[in-house]
């Protein structure tokens, strides 16, 4: 049944009054009862309000509905469509949905982009200059003494990792604008199977922590 626009001058049959009228218009009740006994005989698509229950209902075609669930949902969750395409409960909490407050791309994303939780090992059999590409890895000596020297390449709070797999003791050397702290000023690992760790610590600043030696 299309919409109609009522003009001036022209006739309005009963069957204009039945289909446009009263079949498009919203219906005031006082209540489903008194609803029941003025309306015999609804038809599918009718619209009416009852005053006693405030509330829009539509005839299915077999029911009176209400156009808007009246149905009370447990208290801070999330809702969503289930299997049926009904809105349902989630077990999702508003406080759990509030931590993506602010997110502004995939979170699996961006974890998945923060440093891998396997380190990289690198191995070296001579004197090595580290890159900004170690942060985080592993450089494991694997034969005779070398040299590491520390350029200034890291961000404050990045680390390499230093393993002294051969015979030879691995010298840690300050590059070109670098600190090099350590404890009693050892700048060499100890022996054979024993780590250290270089980080930054500052802006050019680096700390030499670990098993060292003279």
């Amino acid at each position: 049944m299309a919409y109609k626009t009522f003009t001036n001058g022209f006739p309005l049959p009963a069957s204009d009054l039945n289909n446009y009228l009263m079949r498009q218009s919203v219906m005031v009740f006082a209540s489903s009862g008194t609803r029941a006994s003025e309306l015999t005989d609804p038809v599918e698509g009718m619209l009416s309000w009852l005053q006693d229950t405030n509330k829009f209902q539509y005839y299915s075609g077999t029911a009176w509905e209400d156009l808007v669930s009246s149905t009370t949902y447990t208290a801070n969750r999330a809702i969503v469509s289930n299997g049926s395409g009904a809105l349902a409960v989630s077990t999702v909490t508003s406080t759990e949905l509030g931590y993506l407050s602010g997110v502004t791309s995939a979170v699996q994303t961006q974890l998945d982009s923060k440093a891998a939780a396997t380190q990289t090992v690198s191995d070296k059999s001579a004197n090595y200059t580290i890159v900004a590409a170690d942060a985080g890895s592993m450089i494991r000596s694997t034969g005779s003494a070398i040299t590491i020297t520390i350029a200034n390449v890291l961000s404050v709070g990045q680390k390499i990792d230093f393993y002294q797999a051969g015979s030879g003791q691995i010298t840690f050397a300050a590059g070109s604008g670098v600190t090099l702290q350590s404890k009693s000023g050892n700048l060499k690992t100890s022996a054979q199977y024993v780590g250290a760790t270089v980080q930054c610590m500052a802006s050019g600043v680096y700390a030499l922590i670990g098993d060292l030696g003279a």
